[in-house]
């Protein structure tokens, strides 16, 4: 049955506020994980709405379309990201009280049934003779998801860093990197010399970063980018990702 034209003219008379305000009212009673998701979700609808159509970084789209073209269907982007650390309630309570992450769920329970190496290494890299005796999954805010492992029969005490091939630091996105900092010192994080001023393709007017470690030597990044970043090639590649709201 076809909608009646009055009823039509009724539902577009709504003025947008009060539309506005009953959707925010539906994403308050919600559990505050779920609510902050819908939240996050919801804002990116209206930048894609508000920036749909112009030629900036900063714009919402996830593919370009030379991306689209050659990639349809297959590669999504990064859903998590693995970080062995040496205990995991320390690494678990330091990425709460640091970051404000939530525990997801755990994968295996300290005291359970570990994974081993003579039964993984094929599977993933396990090395013979150790033992992944905790795992948790973890999520921080809207970025990939992260994935502690407690290792035993881990090689060396503290994490490589860029002197070293290989994974040596992951970034957050912050709109203040003042109060992101002082949080992490508080955690019991150590900061470097910052904030830093950045370079090159990333300068612009308050764009910054600054590292710290944490209280286990993982280096972490905060990053700060409110000016516009200059694409090598910005009519081949989509814009750099940012988190939902920036």
């Amino acid at each position: 049955m076809s909608t009646p034209i009055a009823a039509i003219g009724s539902q577009a008379a709504v003025p947008r506020r009060r539309r506005q305000r009953g959707v925010n009212t539906r994403v308050a009673r919600l559990a505050p994980a779920r609510a902050q998701l819908a939240a996050h979700r919801l804002g990116a609808r209206r930048n894609e709405r508000r920036w749909r159509g112009h030629a900036t970084v900063r714009r919402p789209p996830l593919f370009s379309p030379a991306y689209r073209e050659t990639h349809v269907g297959n590669i999504k982007g990064i859903e998590h990201i693995g970080i062995t650390v040496p205990q995991i309630e320390q690494a678990e309570e330091f990425f709460k009280a640091a970051f404000g992450a939530e525990t997801l769920y755990a994968l295996i329970e300290k005291g359970g049934k570990p994974q081993v190496g003579e039964e993984m290494h094929g599977k993933n890299g396990l090395e013979p003779g150790a033992r992944i005796i905790a795992m948790r999954m973890m999520r921080i805010a809207d970025g990939a998801n992260v994935e502690l492992f407690e290792v035993d029969g881990v090689h060396g005490s503290t994490p490589d860093g860029p002197t070293r091939m290989g994974l040596h630091h992951f970034a957050l996105y912050v709109d203040d990197l003042d109060a992101a900092a002082d949080r992490f010192r508080q955690a019991g994080g150590t900061m470097l010399d910052g904030p830093i001023d950045l370079g090159g393709k990333e300068k612009g007017p308050g764009n910054q970063c600054w590292f710290g470690n944490t209280p286990w030597g993982l280096h972490v990044e905060f990053v700060h980018l409110p000016a516009p970043i200059a694409l090598d090639d910005p009519e081949r590649t989509g814009p750099r990702w940012m988190p939902a709201g920036v």
